[in-house]
């Protein structure tokens, strides 16, 4: 609930108070914002997942999971509203990519091309979870492999809907694709940042000025999209990583798991108190309030301190 406020409130403010110059990169965020929103929603409601790590298996107790739609369909919609989550981010720094860059550089790139690139990251990073949902699973089978996994985790079966997979060569090739569109996905967005960052300080043309002012938003921007997406990117790398080969402590995949949960949380406030519009509105808001207060009860003090 308090992750849906914040979120709804930055939202408010990158309509109303976003300066007319950044706008257009607004609708980026606000396109976040929403799938963030979306995202916590599902898990906190229509999923209700549990993960039980290092093992492929898990079990939910949401509303779709209670009404009987199969757990890894419901775990396949989680895993694509990640990547549209993912997809929002990597659209938003290529927008800035394209908006910095000179227009005689060669990685500019035309709008259609830029939409169309869009389209094929969304295409391509929505195939997994698509196939996982489609996967003919044989629910039939689940209750065999669960009691005779090594890990003894037989007891996931009374609290609800669970999935359980064996670590076949399909499981684990699965695991590590989605593992190499994490880890690709991270390095093109910090590739595309350094090379802003590159393009600003080689790149003539601009006032030092401009230069400085453009950097400092790019920074912001850095702060606003990497520090949430390391605490979304990380922790499922790592959760990942331990499904696929058991060769990470469960006491690291369970901070990573804390970590994640935090995400929707650390993405509102990263955003809300790094944007100076935002920042100076809310402490604007904030000494408002005391201000009003002492004016409103300004003759009550006076008459307090005479007496006295």
């Amino acid at each position: 609930t308090i992750t849906i406020i914040l979120r709804a409130f930055a939202i408010y403010l990158m309509v109303t108070k976003t300066p007319d110059a950044g706008k257009p990169l607004a609708r980026y965020l606000i396109l976040m914002q929403i799938l963030v929103i979306c995202s916590s929603i599902y898990v906190d409601i229509l999923f209700k997942h549990i993960p039980v790590f290092p093992a492929i298996a898990g079990y939910c107790s949401g509303v779709l999971c209670q009404v009987g739609v199969r757990p890894h369909v419901v775990h396949a919609i989680f895993i694509l509203l990640c990547w549209l989550v993912g997809t929002s981010i990597m659209s938003c720094v290529i927008y800035r990519h394209q908006s910095i860059i000179p227009a005689d550089n060669r990685f500019k790139i035309s709008e259609i091309t830029r939409r169309m690139f869009e389209l094929c990251v969304i295409a391509i990073l929505g195939i997994s979870p698509i196939v996982y949902a489609a996967y003919p699973f044989d629910y039939a089978d689940f209750p065999r492999i669960l009691k005779e996994h090594h890990f003894k985790i037989s007891w996931i079966e009374n609290r609800g809907a669970f999935y359980i997979h064996e670590r076949s060569t399909t499981v684990v090739t699965f695991i590590c694709l989605i593992d190499a569109q994490v880890v690709m996905s991270m390095l093109m967005v910090i590739l595309l940042f350094l090379h802003m960052f590159y393009v600003l300080r080689t790149a003539g043309g601009r006032s030092r000025a401009s230069i400085k002012c453009v950097r400092r938003s790019l920074i912001v921007l850095f702060v606003q999209i990497a520090v949430p997406l390391a605490m979304l990117v990380i922790p499922v790398f790592i959760s990942l990583t331990a499904m696929a080969c058991e060769c990470i402590p469960y006491g690291i995949v369970l901070a990573a798991n804390f970590v994640l949960s935090l995400h929707p949380l650390g993405h509102s406030l990263t955003l809300l108190l790094i944007t100076p519009a935002y920042r100076r509105f809310i402490i604007a808001t904030i000494t408002r309030v005391p201000n009003k207060m002492c004016q409103k009860y300004q003759g009550a003090i006076q008459r307090a301190i005479l007496i006295i």
